[in-house]
């Protein structure tokens, strides 16, 4: 989790109120990286001050 994000990866926000939501790195390679949230849809900057931190998800195990 302590690997630096990329474009295209997914990731777990923390925000400084202690909430936490899931999103997706995004961007165009040219300006900024963005995060984009689906339900609700929220889209944040990787800079934004109300982030406390973005963990890189390495895995997803899905049961059987």
């Amino acid at each position: 989790p302590s690997a630096s994000v990329g474009i295209g990866d997914i990731v777990f926000i923390v925000r400084h109120d202690r909430s936490a939501d899931p999103a997706v790195v995004i961007g165009d390679g040219i300006g900024p990286t963005r995060l984009k949230m689906y339900a609700p849809e929220e889209e944040l900057a990787m800079n934004d001050k109300s982030i406390a931190a973005v963990y890189r998800v390495a895995g997803v195990i899905f049961p059987r």
